[in-house]
């Protein structure tokens, strides 16, 4: 549950306007696209790291681990309908 702040300086109608304000951005922001490795919707991916021989970092992410936020097929990340 949310909580409001006090400020005793700011009247609650103030508040509440400005909380609607920051409800509604957050409502409009879209979910990035479908390679990302993060997404301000669903979050983090979470697919396992892509190592190449001879190299020690990893050059990516497999994009299709069964538990990921963004890239299992149940979730609905990048879909048209869901951000």
């Amino acid at each position: 549950m949310l909580s409001i702040p006090e400020e005793p300086d700011r009247p609650a109608e103030a508040r509440i306007a400005a909380l609607r304000a920051e409800a509604d951005r957050l409502e409009s922001i879209s979910c990035t696209g479908l390679t990302a490795t993060w997404c301000p919707v669903h979050g983090d991916c979470t697919c396992p790291p892509v190592f190449y021989a001879d190299d020690d970092e990893p050059q990516g992410r497999t994009l299709n681990d069964p538990l990921c936020p963004l890239h299992s097929t149940t979730s609905s990340h990048a879909e048209v309908t869901s951000c």
